[in-house]
């Protein structure tokens, strides 16, 4: 299979083709009753991702840098469980009736699949799609790294609609990290992943403990 040219106008296409077909496979998989449809979809995607536009970028061995990153997921929770931790009726009543498969799919998804694959997509592709495609009348006034780290970021927003506003902060400091750091679609998964895995740890413990 040859590659597509990695170039920013063939990111975004990447991208968004990527993002909808991504949606409508995990929307035909879900309605035929296949439970892992996230866990298998996105990490397919991340695959394929991966494999047309392979990490140009080098691991970051600076501790320093890695202490930085792993203050983000631990923060990000923090805030998370001030503003948003309100878990409902039927939230509890879910992990209560799950099993076994049923947790090990959910931290599979949350923890690995989902930042794998978007991170791969937005910090990835999307990021440095918007960045080279940024219009010079708009770089009169603001950056193009700001300019396309907020635009990803507001459609990381959007699309957690739950928690918009704090996925959106998230989403600025993975840019961060991504743009200033130079950290790769993996770094920024892990870290990703951080938050995530102490998010669905915090319900799948009934928030450890205090609503059991």
């Amino acid at each position: 299979m040859k590659r597509p040219q990695a170039n920013p106008q063939n990111f975004l296409i990447t991208a968004a083709l990527c993002w909808a077909g991504v949606g409508f496979v995990e929307m035909v998989l879900q309605d035929i009753g296949f439970g892992a449809f996230k866990l298998v979809t996105e990490l397919t995607a991340f695959a394929v991702l991966a494999l047309l536009f392979p990490e140009t970028r080098h691991w970051q061995r600076s501790w320093k840098k890695y202490a930085l990153a792993m203050l983000l997921p631990v923060g990000m929770f923090f805030a998370w469980l001030w503003i948003y931790a309100d878990p409902s009726v039927e939230e509890k009543i879910a992990w209560k009736q799950a099993g076994w498969v049923a947790v090990a799919i959910t931290y599979l998804t949350t923890v690995v699949a989902a930042p794998l694959f978007e991170e791969k997509l937005l910090r990835g592709l999307a990021v440095p799609g918007v960045i080279g495609t940024t219009p010079v009348w708009i770089q009169r006034y603001v950056r193009a790294e700001v300019f396309g780290a907020v635009v990803i970021s507001v459609v990381f927003g959007l699309a957690h609609p739950s928690f918009a506003f704090l996925a959106f902060l998230f989403s600025l400091a993975l840019c961060f990290l991504s743009i200033r750091f130079k950290f790769t679609a993996v770094q920024c998964a892990c870290v990703h992943g951080l938050y995530n895995c102490a998010v669905t740890t915090w319900y799948q413990t009934f928030g450890f403990g205090s609503w059991a």
